[in-house]
């Protein structure tokens, strides 16, 4: 099994995921099909959505000014081993002040084992997604792992949660590769 059914050409970088179809300069290519459990994080957002919505408000950090922690690698680190160095700079750092509301919400309301098995579930999913074996978290992978997550949420705002959610996830060093 393969990452992609191929319709034209191999080459996929600089792509882009529109559902199950990525969509590129003269390509198209199908997304096999993807297994994963979205059930946890989804009902952690359905019950909070408020909650995680006014925490979120609440931020007047600069992100200039804001130094998230450095969990277990240096994020520049982790960039380069998971092959997403442009990926973060152009979605997950600008936001990084809100990843920090994201992690002080989940541990003030004990969350952190469900986010723990929500990681779980999306490392088994990378694993094995067409036969890697492998734990690293490339743009492609995690845009199909955002896909799914979002696919079924119907508010705008609630999608854009569960984006801030997964980015989380990495930023924090849930998933992806890590090794110092």
């Amino acid at each position: 099994m393969s990452l992609f059914d191929h319709t034209e050409g191999d080459n996929v970088h600089g792509d882009k995921v529109i559902g199950d179809k990525v969509m590129g300069d003269k390509k198209t290519y199908v997304l096999n099909h993807v297994d994963l459990d979205i059930g946890i994080l989804k009902d952690i957002l359905e019950n909070n959505p408020l909650v995680i919505k006014a925490s979120l408000t609440k931020l007047h950090t600069i992100p200039s000014q804001f130094a998230p922690d450095e969990r277990t690698i240096p994020i520049s680190d982790k960039n380069l081993q998971n092959g997403l160095e442009e990926f973060y700079e152009n979605f997950i750092k600008r936001i990084e002040q809100k990843l920090l509301a994201l992690d002080k919400f989940f541990q003030e309301n004990d969350y952190v084992d469900d986010i723990e098995s929500a990681a779980d579930s999306i490392k088994m999913f990378i694993f094995t997604y067409a036969n890697r074996n492998s734990m690293k978290l490339e743009p492609m992978i995690f845009n199909a792992i955002i896909q799914e997550h979002t696919k079924p949420i119907s508010g705008g705002q609630e999608k854009g949660i569960m984006k801030l959610i997964i980015y989380y996830l990495y930023r924090y060093c849930y998933i992806g590769l890590k090794d110092a």
